[in-house]
C-alpha cells in the first residue's frame, strides 16, 4: 500500500481486511471469494478434518501486507500448526510446485484449486470456518487513475462481474 500511496504504483488489486486503514484509498469492491485448504490429488482424505489434526505438516501460503492473511494465520495458529512449518512466498507458481511436488498444504481462492487447467488439486473439507476475501481495486485518492490504469479496473470490473469471457473485447474507457 505505501506504493500506492505516494504515487509510485497507480492501483492494486487485492484482498482487504477490516483492520486496514484506506480512508486515504479509492476502493472499488469487485468479488469474494472461499478460502479452501488444497492438497496435492495423491493425498487421500478421510471426511472432513480439524486444522490441528494437520500441525505437522508443511504449509505454504502467499507472502503479502494485503488481506486476510493475518486472520488466517492467526486461525491456523489457534490449531496449533507453528509459523516453522510455514513456507510464505509473493510466487504463485512455487506454491503451485510446494503443494504437487513437496506434498505441502495451502489456503487459496477456491477459484485458484484448477491451476493451469490442472486437475491434480484436491479441496480438503475443514470443520474451521476460514476467511472470506474481498477482492477490490485500491488507488490513491491524492492522485488522479491514469488512462491506462482505469482501464484495467474497468476491465477487472466486468470479468468478476461475471460478464467477462475468455476472449474478451476491450472495453472503451471515458476519461
Amino acid at each position: 500500500m505505501p506504493a500506492i500511496r505516494d504515487g509510485r504504483l497507480d492501483f492494486a488489486i487485492g484482498t482487504l481486511s477490516d483492520e486496514m486503514k484506506l480512508q486515504d484509498l479509492h476502493v472499488e469492491p469487485l468479488f469474494e471469494s472461499e478460502f479452501v485448504l488444497v492438497a496435492n490429488r495423491a493425498r487421500i482424505g478421510n471426511g472432513t478434518v480439524r486444522l490441528a489434526s494437520l500441525q505437522h505438516e508443511q504449509w505454504v501460503l502467499p507472502e503479502t501486507n494485503m488481506g486476510y492473511y493475518s486472520e488466517l494465520l492467526t486461525t491456523l495458529q489457534r490449531s496449533g500448526i507453528r509459523r516453522e512449518n510455514i513456507v510464505n512466498t509473493d510466487s504463485v507458481v512455487t506454491i503451485y510446485n510446494l503443494v504437487l511436488n513437496a506434498d505441502f498444504l495451502t489456503v487459496i481462492p477456491c477459484d485458484m484449486t484448477t491451476p493451469f487447467g490442472s486437475s491434480q488439486f484436491v479441496t480438503i473439507p475443514i470443520k474451521e470456518a476460514l476467511p472470506v476475501a474481498r477482492y477490490a481495486a485500491v488507488w490513491s485518492k491524492n492522485y488522479r487513475l491514469k488512462t491506462a490504469a482505469a482501464s484495467l479496473v474497468e476491465m477487472a470490473k466486468h470479468y468478476s462481474s461475471g460478464q467477462g469471457n475468455r476472449h474478451w473485447q476491450p472495453l472503451q474507457i471515458i476519461a
